[in-house]
């Protein structure tokens, strides 16, 4: 792969440019075609005057939460607790991920929400940091009226906010996912010999604005359902002007995620991409071993982690594998409500039924679950991972909180 000015392959909202993009978390979009946009949006998700924070009709019904500086916008799906929070790449929207939320809402709640400026949220105050933006998604979910503790999902720069929110909110998070996630060390980490590779921006404005005009690739995988309207959306202005700005400031968003300190005690999952997308030259092979021991110390942020390899994977796992991706969050979210039923017992809390989870196309990296604290009767097996499910089971009970 090369450096061009444009974005030759697209994840969902649009691609990654080469070693660059991937390694700042990067996902530029723009748009080249209009679409049908009510069709998939439903009224609510207008970037109008039609918007607005009640209900209307269309397959998409969602909200827009006044901040008081200004309105973004949240879709929830699903009714059980305790709340998914998925937080997107830079450059990609919440649509991408509906896919994941319809399978998801099945068994527990799942909201997906636009950063300000993408979608149908409306630009936000500067700088678009990452520790703005969690303090954003808190007042946003506070606002909505949804409940925590929340089980955070962040994709790529995505994992920024989880980080970020999980170390400023811990008691308003029951567990964490980061999905190929960026680390806050990673700029530094390239910069330095023998990769030599700068992969975010200083201080140049100037020289970042060329990207809000590249043109993107849609990924293979994204659902039909939702590719026109994605390439619609990035089409607008607000939502290109939102990506660069992130963008920019890039570095001071890790500094952020830096200084939030350790994650709470609640299981983390990272899940890992297992294809290869950097050059197959000696440099490449520095940069895939380098964000592969990435990944691996943002699993380390947790004594109760496990990192999983999506075997089938670039970047974008929840469009390339998308049942790892739902089998992954559902595992954090039956973990989750062990610790939370553990913490305030109730034999109708949560749902009673065991699960399976294949997860397959996958490899088990490190598993730190296997601790009577957090798993209790749950284990691994050489085809998938069982869940022990819901009960009021007094052993399982003390197994989870033996020390």
């Amino acid at each position: 792969m090369r450096v061009t000015g444009r974005f030759p392959h697209a994840a969902g909202a649009c691609g990654l440019m080469a070693a660059l993009v991937l390694a700042a978390g990067l996902v530029f979009c723009a748009a080249s075609s209009a679409a049908d946009f009510s069709s998939v949006f439903g009224r609510s998700y207008l970037p109008d005057s039609r918007l607005n924070d009640s209900r209307t009709d269309g397959e998409a019904p969602g909200r827009r939460i006044n901040l008081g500086t200004h309105h973004l916008f949240i879709r929830c799906r699903g009714d059980t607790g305790p709340v998914v929070i998925v937080d997107t790449a830079l450059g990609s929207v919440s649509l991408e991920w509906r896919h994941i939320q319809e399978s998801l809402a099945r068994r527990v709640s799942v909201c997906l929400y636009d950063r300000a400026g993408y979608g149908a949220s409306e630009p936000g105050p500067l700088p678009r940091t990452s520790a703005r933006i969690a303090d954003e998604l808190h007042i946003l979910l506070e606002r909505a009226g949804i409940a925590g503790p929340y089980v955070l999902v962040g994709h790529s720069f995505g994992g920024y906010t989880v980080q970020r929110f999980a170390g400023r909110y811990p008691a308003s998070v029951a567990g964490v996912v980061l999905v190929d996630s960026s680390h806050p060390e990673q700029y530094e980490r390239f910069l330095a010999a023998p990769i030599g590779l700068k992969t975010a921006p200083s201080n140049d404005r100037p020289g970042i604005r060329g990207f809000r005009f590249a043109t993107p690739t849609l990924h293979p995988n994204l659902p039909a359902g939702v590719r026109d309207a994605v390439m619609h959306t990035l089409l607008r202005q607000p939502t290109r002007t939102a990506i660069a700005e992130e963008f920019y400031e890039f570095r001071r968003s890790a500094a952020e995620v830096r200084e939030a300190g350790d994650l709470p005690d609640v299981p983390l999952l990272v899940l890992t991409r297992g294809r290869r997308v950097y050059p197959h030259t000696y440099r490449g092979d520095l940069m895939e071993g380098l964000w592969m021991r990435l990944q691996t110390e943002l699993a380390a942020r947790a004594a109760h982690s496990a990192q999983i390899i999506a075997n089938y994977s670039g970047h974008y796992i929840h469009l390339d594998q998308p049942q790892l991706v739902v089998d992954a969050v559902s595992l954090v979210v039956d973990l989750a409500r062990i610790q939370l039923s553990a913490a305030r017992p109730s034999p109708a809390a949560f749902p009673a039924k065991p699960a399976w989870y294949a997860f397959e196309g996958a490899a088990w990296y490190s598993d730190g679950f296997h601790t009577r604290r957090v798993m209790g009767p749950a284990y691994p097996s050489q085809n998938g991972y069982r869940s022990p499910g819901w009960s009021a089971d007094p052993q399982m009970l003390a197994w989870i909180g033996g020390d």
